[in-house]
């Protein structure tokens, strides 16, 4: 069964980054948010808070699971428990193709997504039907 979810296990969030050689983008002050398949982490990012701000450093999912929609479906649960605790944008210090492709935009100096613009049109699980 696949979940989406806070991962608080910094050892398993390490394995997965070394052994994907990702270890550079590790932030010790981050928190991450995972793809889980029957419990196995296959994804994973992390959104680090500076200066009331929401910075999302990557998003990385295993070969095996790329191509079926997993990381958008991640990196949405994750901006939409984002959009819940009362964040209206996520920015990135990075810009970034895959990030475009889901709602990231630059002006005036800053790469970021609007939360609000990105669920106003509904669910894209759902395609465009809101959850009650």
């Amino acid at each position: 069964m696949l979940s989406f979810k806070d991962v608080s296990d910094i050892d398993m969030i390490k394995r997965f980054l070394n052994k994907n050689s990702i270890w550079e983008r590790f932030s010790p002050k981050g928190l991450f948010f995972g793809a889980f398949d029957d419990g196995k982490l296959f994804g994973t990012t992390q959104i680090v808070l500076e200066d009331g701000k929401a910075y999302i450093q990557f998003v990385f999912i295993d070969k095996e699971y790329r191509g079926q929609g997993l990381g958008n479906a991640m990196v949405r649960s994750l901006f939409n428990k984002l959009e819940m605790n009362g964040f209206n944008m996520v920015y990135s210090k990075i810009e970034d193709e895959y990030l475009e492709k889901i709602g990231f935009s630059m002006d005036q100096g800053e790469y970021y997504c609007n939360l609000e613009d990105l669920f106003s049109g509904g669910c894209s699980c759902c395609i465009g039907d809101h959850h009650d």
